[in-house]
């Protein structure tokens, strides 16, 4: 499997996954979503020649969420520090 087909194949799961977080934290989706796409592509980097699809797959999936979840972090400190 090459980059672009692993991310396509996980493309609607990074859409569901930066609506939820856009809705609840009032962030930009298109924001989170390339966050999420960054992951994908670094989890793919690291871990794509070394373990089976599905596995990259879960571990794709884990690593798009943690870097959605540090930018909505990151965010909402920089919101508090400007009031």
């Amino acid at each position: 499997m090459d980059k672009a087909g692993f991310y396509r194949e996980n493309e609607h799961f990074l859409k569901i996954l930066a609506i939820h977080y856009a809705r609840n934290f009032s962030l930009e989706f298109d924001d989170l979503f390339q966050e999420g796409a960054l992951g994908m592509l670094v989890a793919f980097n690291r871990y794509g020649s070394e373990k089976k699809t599905d596995e990259l797959e879960k571990i794709g999936k884990k690593m798009a969420n943690r870097f959605m979840y540090r930018y909505v972090s990151k965010e909402i400190k920089r919101r508090k520090f400007l009031q």
